[in-house]
């Protein structure tokens, strides 16, 4: 296993990853001064990005599960759901919510299934803090 997003695990069999790159930085703000340069401030840490590229084999026998992991990753998306971020190194990466899932098809056999499908995965950093509401309220009990 290369890293695991919750339930999803990128490996070299079922979500083969490629590549995985991680972003952070701070949020500067510039404030006008007359006669001077702007004056920078530190509002504090960015949302750390993580971008996950794999790709897909999905008529080969070493890559059973592939499909459903994809389908299931852009139900996750479209949910707004965010998963804990683990590296194989045993770096916890945090919360992340999953931003965008690209894929693109290539190498079209005759029945026009791809032989190769390219997944760009766009994750985001979570804060870890619930808004107030009734989700809140039941996750007390």
């Amino acid at each position: 296993m290369l890293a695991a997003l919750g339930p999803f695990r990128f490996d070299i069999t079922s979500l083969p990853a490629t590549q995985i790159g991680r972003e952070s930085g701070a949020r500067i703000k510039g404030h006008e001064v007359l006669g001077a340069a702007p004056v920078l401030e530190n509002l504090g840490p960015a949302s750390s990005l993580v971008t996950i590229n794999a790709t897909l084999y999905p008529l080969e026998p070493f890559s059973p599960n592939g499909l459903s992991q994809l389908a299931a990753l852009h139900t996750a998306a479209a949910e707004g759901r965010s998963e804990m971020m683990v590296l194989a190194t045993g770096i916890v990466i945090g919360r992340m919510a999953i931003e965008r899932v690209r894929e693109t098809d290539t190498h079209f056999q005759p029945g026009g299934q791809p032989a190769r499908i390219g997944i760009t995965l766009s994750l985001r950093a979570t804060s870890g803090t619930r808004p107030w509401g009734l989700g809140a309220l039941l996750s007390l009990f």
